[in-house]
């Protein structure tokens, strides 16, 4: 199966394709457990087959307009210390189309130097999951 190979294709198109093809292809009576994945797999397709069939997922979010949001929601006292000058905190979030809710985890830790565009003094890292 060809999923975009030799192609200009974005890494977010068939991603639940690329899924299903993966679990197509495991040994009879075994299956995917865990499923980790960059921000191309975020998407909420892939997150509900997650749901749908009991797999753990770790996925990198996107910084959207709804994760930057949630990330503004978290409360100052819920910032927990972590590696030298890094925080971190977790929120509950949704998208539009997905089932059920799932866990945000961010981690943050202050900019360096001032950016034009995004004035924000923190940078952050962010994974969604349900485990």
């Amino acid at each position: 199966m060809n999923f975009g190979g030799g192609r200009n294709v974005s890494a977010q198109a068939r991603a639940l394709e690329f899924l299903e093809y993966c679990e197509a292809m495991m040994p009879q009576g075994k299956r995917i457990k865990y499923y980790r994945s960059d921000s191309a797999a975020y998407q909420a397709e892939v997150i509900n087959h997650c749901f749908d069939h009991e797999m753990l997922f770790i996925i990198t979010a996107d910084q959207d307009n709804g994760i930057k949001e949630a990330i503004r929601s978290i409360k100052k006292e819920k910032w927990q210390a972590f590696e030298k000058d890094n925080e971190i905190a977790e929120t509950i979030h949704t998208m539009n189309n997905t089932k059920e809710s799932f866990r945000l985890v961010v981690q943050c830790w202050p900019k360096l130097r001032g950016e034009l565009f995004d004035p924000r003094p923190y940078s952050y890292h962010v994974v969604a999951t349900n485990r």
